[in-house]
């Protein structure tokens, strides 16, 4: 299945799904699961192990800590794809509004695979520049 069949290359998309999850590990995963489904106050913590011992000893604290964006001194790029079912894209704008350290910000007209597998990856030209 092709997510937008005017942005989507189909054969690149058939070379993606044949190799899922090509790369992302269970934990991965799991903890991607486990934030969409319970959320997190600055949208990522740090994986959650269900073992308040283990958390305690990783951490310094049962309660797995957030990672605030907001706070990141790193200079970011950010790149949105404006159909992404999978990264809203109103809370996409409004991360680069808030945080400080934006350096680059463009959106396509792609979603979530539209960097992986579309058929004008142009926009990879911006990221060299």
């Amino acid at each position: 299945m092709i997510p937008n069949k005017e942005w989507d290359d189909e054969i690149s998309s058939s070379i993606l799904e044949n190799h899922f999850p090509h790369g992302a590990s269970s934990k991965t995963l799991t903890h991607l699961g486990i934030m969409m489904k319970y959320g997190s106050e600055n949208g990522l913590s740090y994986f959650d192990w269900h073992d308040p011992q283990l958390n305690k000893e990783l951490y310094g604290s049962e309660k797995v800590p957030t990672i605030d964006f907001y706070k990141n001194p790193v200079p970011m790029v950010i790149y949105a794809g404006v159909q992404d079912k999978i990264v809203n894209i109103e809370d996409v704008r409004s991360i680069k509004e808030n945080m400080q350290n934006i350096r680059y910000y463009k959106e396509i007209d792609g979603d979530h695979l539209s960097f992986f597998i579309g058929k004008d990856m142009t926009y990879v030209d911006d990221m060299i520049e």
